[in-house]
């Protein structure tokens, strides 16, 4: 397996196989610098490394090899004030090149009197000289060159670890948003329906009360009754119901559903808000399609 710090693409290090997921987070922590609490491993394809996936990762090779990146979890919170200092790095370049005094040389050639006066040991000296000055100078170009372009491609590679890894990142989160979005869905659905059904009952209670009070007992039902007053000839269902309590409960019942509904219009918002963070981090995403091949 090959393992990449995702906010600088750097390769981390570590051995070859692990006898478990807490074996490779700990050693992680060492070489890495990121502690266990903080570390999210996903792998490449977009999947957060399980401790069933380890027998697997230690195995894989070749096309099938697990690439893994490594996020710190505190970098990722946007409250956080982690000191992000330890991540900067400068460049070693190679110090500016200054070109020596050769042209004194080629002018005092340049310039020479008559060439009846030329000692020729001098003047080949001359010129050696000169021959060798240039190399000198060709030489440290190549060397710069050379130093610069392969700052120039490790630059590359870690920045498309980083393109990668954001790539990940994003699918991940892509993958949570839509989860969320249907969670919801499914909960607002039951909720509506629910508040619907409940608030239709308790806007129907007062016609509920007066069709009990419509409502007549038979006689034959009331032979049995207990504790009932002999002053009428006859009962409605009403008589048997306490309808104090009931308008109480109607009312405690409204202001619950009307909370509910509250809640389920705040938790709507903030799963919008959700969406909108998404896709406007998928916008901002590096276009993959535009990169340098």
């Amino acid at each position: 397996m090959k393992i990449y710090r995702a906010e600088t693409g750097k390769r981390i290090q570590v051995r070859k196989s692990f006898e478990s997921l807490g074996d490779l987070k700990a050693e992680l922590e060492q070489v890495g610098g990121v502690p266990i609490s903080s570390q999210i491993l996903m792998t490449s394809f977009g999947l957060q490394l399980k401790t069933e996936m380890i027998n697997d990762a230690n195995k894989a090779t070749g096309k099938d090899e697990y690439i893994i990146f490594l996020f710190d979890r505190d970098l990722l919170d946007v409250n956080n004030t982690y000191d992000q200092t330890p991540l900067v790095e400068g460049l070693s370049l190679e110090p500016p090149i200054i070109a020596p005094a050769a042209s004194n040389i080629l002018t005092r050639l340049q310039n020479r009197g008559s060439w009846n006066n030329i000692n020729l040991s001098e003047e080949c000296g001359a010129y050696v000289n000169l021959f060798q000055t240039h190399h000198s100078q060709g030489q440290l170009f190549v060397k710069t060159a050379e130093k610069h372009a392969g700052i120039c491609k490790l630059l590359y590679q870690e920045q498309k670890i980083q393109q990668m890894a954001l790539d990940v990142a994003i699918t991940n989160l892509n993958s949570h948003c839509r989860s969320i979005i249907e969670a919801h869905e499914d909960v607002y659905t039951f909720a509506e329906k629910e508040i619907t059904k409940q608030t239709r009952l308790i806007q129907s209670l007062s016609t509920d009360i007066e069709t009990l009070r419509r409502i007549t007992i038979h006689p034959g039902l009331l032979k049995d009754a207990r504790n009932l007053m002999n002053d009428r000839d006859s009962y409605t269902l009403a008589d048997f119901i306490a309808e104090d309590k009931l308008i109480i409960l109607a009312k405690e019942g409204k202001q619950a559903y009307d909370q509910i509904s509250n809640r389920v219009q705040e938790l709507t918002s903030l799963v919008r808000a959700v969406q909108s963070g998404t896709d406007t981090l998928k916008k901002k995403k590096f276009d993959s399609s535009n990169s340098i091949k």
